[in-house]
């Protein structure tokens, strides 16, 4: 995820800062989440993820508004389209600072076009991992014909 924010972000000017919507926690005893979930009056969503000792997924969060939603999510990929889907069922549009970050997992991810301006690292990363699904793909086809 640090590398897709890396790669998406605006690099020059000096308007809104990208910043990365998840925050990852491990090794929380399940007493002390809770104490971990915290946002401001009015602060767009962000994701909290927690991970066990072992590395091992437990738990995915959203705070916003001094709210937490708890998402049903048993691993990563289900936590972040949960995510995306909190500022649809919301009708939420995404902050400038995270828009970069979430509209990539939104296309990328969910398969949904993100309309919004993109960045030159945006739109590069994109094409770079179009690239690579039509790889696999292709890769997916070849080995269907040898079996």
């Amino acid at each position: 995820m640090g590398y897709i924010h890396e790669q998406t972000a605006y690099k020059k000017g000096k308007g809104t800062k990208s910043s990365l919507p998840v925050v990852v926690k491990t090794n929380i005893a399940a007493n002390n989440i809770d104490k971990k979930l915290t946002s401001d009056d009015n602060e767009a969503p962000k994701l909290f993820l927690f991970y066990g000792e072992d590395s091992k997924f437990e738990l995915a969060e959203v705070v916003a508004d001094t709210m937490i939603i708890h998402l049903q999510a048993s691993n990563l990929t289900q936590a972040l389209v949960s995510f995306i889907g909190c500022y649809y069922v919301f009708h939420v549009g995404y902050p400038k600072s995270y828009g970069q970050f979430l509209g990539f997992v939104q296309a990328a991810i969910c398969g949904l076009p993100y309309e919004d301006s993109k960045s030159m690292g945006y739109t590069q990363l994109y094409a770079k991992f179009e690239k690579e699904v039509e790889s696999l793909k292709e890769k997916s086809k070849f080995k269907k014909l040898c079996v």
